[in-house]
């Protein structure tokens, strides 16, 4: 969903994303990406 919006820029996040195991915490991160209006914002979550 978030190379869509950002690019191919995201895909640094990736690594980050896959070492996440809770679930709510992968739920805010979901919400996070559709509201974002920068890679900044997600950063800023991780």
């Amino acid at each position: 969903m978030s190379a869509a919006k950002f690019g191919d820029e995201d895909l640094e996040l990736m690594p980050q994303i896959t070492q996440v195991s809770d679930l709510e915490k992968l739920k805010q991160i979901l919400r996070n990406i559709v509201v974002a209006n920068s890679i900044t914002e997600l950063q800023n979550i991780l």
